[in-house]
């Protein structure tokens, strides 16, 4: 797993992982302003699933619709995925909160990182 800058063709963070391995990455929507996470897993293949979005609102950019399970849960829309991504591209901000977790670590991707093109993305080295 790797949190890579592909303009600078750098890798910020890298961790090894394993098939079931989860992670998500929770922000602040900068026009809602309500708390959004948005889980994944890693499958058997190493292939990046995405499992669920977690938001508080719905339209500007957020999910508002689901063919799968939708449910709430401690205030939040929870909306049912389970889109393979080869992987996910993010802007974070210093204006607002946006932070990455795998397994006991999290990256406050709006620290550092803020105004870097950043790409999360599962890489298997055999």
């Amino acid at each position: 797993m790797q949190i890579y800058l592909p303009y600078n063709d750098t890798v910020f963070w890298e961790e090894k992982i394993q098939p079931h391995d989860t992670f998500y990455h929770e922000y602040l929507h900068s026009v809602e302003l309500s708390p959004v996470r948005e889980y994944f897993t890693v499958d058997e293949e190493f292939r990046m699933i995405a499992t669920e979005s977690w938001t508080k609102s719905f339209g500007a950019g957020l999910p508002y619709e689901t063919k799968d399970h939708f449910e709430i849960v401690d205030g939040f829309f929870v909306i049912q995925d389970h889109r393979e991504l080869e992987y996910l591209n993010i802007l974070p901000s210093h204006l607002y909160p946006h932070s990455f977790y795998f397994g006991e670590e999290s990256i406050d991707l709006s620290g550092e990182l803020s105004g870097e093109r950043i790409r999360i993305q599962v890489v298997h080295h055999e």
